[in-house]
C-alpha cells in the first residue's frame, strides 16, 4: 500500500489500475515493502475507477521490478523493498475480489487495528524495560525510581499504554462483529483513532524511555534506541493518517 512521498495518502493512492479487455494494467511505485527480495506474489493496492482495489502480482510479471532492500530508521529486523510498476499486466482473475473488487476499506482497517496493537506491545516493552531499571538505578543515594520525574514519567507510560490497548481492542471487536461501516463512523472511525493515538503515544513513550536510562538509552547495549527508531518507523506507515 504504501508509496514514497511526504504527502502520501492511502485513500488517494499515485499508483493506477486501469481495465483493458481482460487485463488490469498497473503503473506506479511501492515503498514499504515487507520480505520484498523473497516474496514470490505481492498484494498490490491501487486506485482503480474511482475508488481503490488490491491485485495479486507475481513477481515476475513483466514490468514489475523489486528494488531495495531500503536502508530505514526503524524496523531493521523486517527487510523491506520497494516495487516499480511500469504496465503491469494482471489477469482480471487475479483482482482480489473478482468482478466485484476488493473491500479495501475493510483491509485498511484492520491494518490500523493490527499497527495500533504492534505500537501498544512495542510501549509495553518500553514500560517493563524502564520500571526495573529504574529501580536498580542509583542515583545520589537512592533509586531513579523515586525521583518524582522519573516516577511519573513512568506513570504516564502506564496510562498512555493502557489506553492505546483499549482503543485497539475497541477498533477489533467491532471489526469482528462486522460493523465496518465507511466514511466517519463504525470500525473506520475506531481503527483510525486507536492507530493515530498508538502513534503518537508509542513514540513519545520511546522517547521518554531513552531519558529514563539517560546515556544508556543511546547505546545499543539495551533495546531502547532500537525502540525509539522502530516507534517513529511504525507511525509513519500510513502517512497523513487521515480518514
Amino acid at each position: 500500500m504504501v508509496e514514497p512521498g511526504a504527502l502520501f495518502d492511502p485513500w488517494k493512492l499515485t499508483t493506477t489500475a486501469r481495465r483493458r479487455g481482460d487485463v488490469w494494467v498497473l503503473d506506479g511505485e511501492k515503498c514499504l515493502v515487507p520480505l520484498a527480495a523473497r516474496a514470490h506474489w505481492f498484494l498490490v493496492l491501487a486506485a482503480a475507477d474511482g475508488g481503490l482495489d488490491a491485485f495479486i502480482v507475481p513477481r515476475d510479471a513483466p514490468g514489475l521490478t523489486v528494488t531495495g532492500p531500503e536502508k530505514n530508521l526503524g524496523l531493521r529486523g523486517l527487510e523491506a523493498g520497494g516495487l516499480v510498476l511500469a504496465g503491469v499486466e494482471v489477469p482480471a482473475a487475479d483482482r482480489l475480489g473478482g468482478e466485484a473488487g476488493a473491500d479495501t476499506v475493510r483491509l485498511l482497517d484492520r491494518s490500523r487495528a493490527a499497527l495500533a496493537s504492534v505500537m501498544t506491545g512495542l510501549s509495553r516493552a518500553v514500560m517493563d524495560y524502564c520500571v526495573p531499571y529504574a529501580k536498580d538505578r542509583v542515583a545520589f543515594g537512592e533509586p531513579i525510581a523515586r525521583k518524582q520525574a522519573i516516577a511519573f514519567m513512568i506513570a504516564d507510560m502506564k496510562i498512555e499504554t493502557d489506553a492505546m490497548r483499549w482503543l485497539a481492542w475497541k477498533a477489533a471487536s467491532e471489526l469482528e462483529k462486522g460493523r465496518a461501516a465507511t466514511g466517519r463512523g463504525g470500525a473506520t472511525r475506531s481503527a483510525h483513532l486507536a492507530r493515530a493515538y498508538a502513534a503518537r503515544e508509542a513514540l513519545r513513550i520511546a522517547d521518554n524511555g531513552v531519558q529514563v536510562l539517560g546515556g544508556h538509552g543511546y547505546i545499543r547495549d539495551h533495546p531502547m534506541e532500537m525502540w525509539l527508531r522502530n516507534a517513529r518507523t511504525l507511525g509513519v506507515l500510513e502517512g497523513m493518517a487521515v480518514i
